[in-house]
C-alpha cells in the first residue's frame, strides 16, 4: 500500500514520468496548426517571465487517502528551476519507507507549459475569454489516454491526466502574487480503480534570479 501511495504522490503532484513509456506514436497524429497556436499562446502568457533566469523555493506536500488504508503523510522539500535546465523538488528528512522507495526527487517538468509541446502532441486548442484550453496526447505509448490543460494570464490553472483504466489526476493551481508567474499552491484529486486520494502542495520563500543576480544552488 505504501508503494502505491508513493506512486500516487508522484503522479498527483509532479507527473514527471506518468505512464509506462514506450515507442513514440506517429508524428502524423499531431496537429501542426494546433501546436503552433499552443506555442504562441504559451509564449504570450509566459512573456512575463522573460527576465527570470532561475529560482528556488520551499515546498510542503500533503497526501491523504480517501479509502482504506486511510493514512496520511507530508513531505518537505526544496525546489529549483533553471530555464532550459532542471525543474524539480528534492525532499529531505524523509521517512524510512520513502527512502527505501527512492522518492527523494520529483520532476515538475510536466507542469511547465513551455515543455508541453516537446512531451505531448497538441490535438486541439480553444480560446475562451482570456483562457486557453488545450487537449494533448502523450507522444509515447503509455497508460495515458489524454491530457487537458487550461492556462490564463496567471499561468497554468488546471491540468487533468486521464488514464486507460478510467482513473484520472485533476490538478488545480493557485497562482502567486509575484510580478512573475509562479505557483503558490496546488491541489490534486487522484482516482484509480483501487485508490482515491487528495494531495496538496504549497510553495513559498521564492528566491528569484535575474541577469544580475547569482544562480541558486540545488
Amino acid at each position: 500500500m505504501i508503494r502505491s501511495a508513493a506512486f500516487l504522490l508522484g503522479i498527483g503532484i509532479f507527473l514527471g514520468s506518468a505512464g509506462a513509456a514506450g515507442a513514440p506514436l506517429p508524428a502524423s497524429r499531431a496537429s501542426a496548426a494546433a501546436t503552433d497556436d499552443a506555442i504562441a499562446a504559451i509564449s504570450r502568457v509566459y512573456a512575463r517571465n522573460a527576465h527570470l533566469k532561475a529560482y528556488t523555493f520551499d515546498a510542503r506536500v500533503y497526501v491523504v487517502m480517501r479509502r482504506f488504508p486511510w493514512f496520511r503523510f507530508h513531505l518537505d522539500g526544496r525546489g529549483i528551476y533553471r530555464r532550459g535546465g532542471p525543474y524539480r523538488i528534492a525532499f529531505y528528512d524523509l521517512p524510512w519507507w520513502a527512502k527505501a522507495l527512492h522518492i527523494d526527487h520529483f520532476s515538475m517538468r510536466s507542469l511547465d507549459p513551455r515543455a508541453w509541446t516537446s512531451q505531448y502532441d497538441v490535438v486541439s486548442i480553444r480560446h475562451s475569454g482570456d483562457s486557453t484550453l488545450l487537449e494533448m496526447r502523450d507522444r509515447a505509448h503509455s497508460s495515458l489516454s489524454g491530457i487537458s490543460a487550461q492556462i490564463d494570464p496567471s499561468g497554468v490553472r488546471q491540468l487533468t491526466w486521464s488514464y486507460d483504466n478510467g482513473g484520472y489526476v485533476k490538478l488545480n493551481v493557485t497562482p502567486g502574487t509575484s510580478a512573475y508567474i509562479l505557483p503558490a499552491a496546488m491541489n490534486a484529486d487522484i482516482v484509480t480503480p483501487r485508490m482515491v486520494a487528495t494531495a496538496t502542495a504549497s510553495f513559498e520563500n521564492y528566491r528569484l534570479v535575474t541577469a544580475t543576480a547569482p544562480a541558486p544552488h540545488p
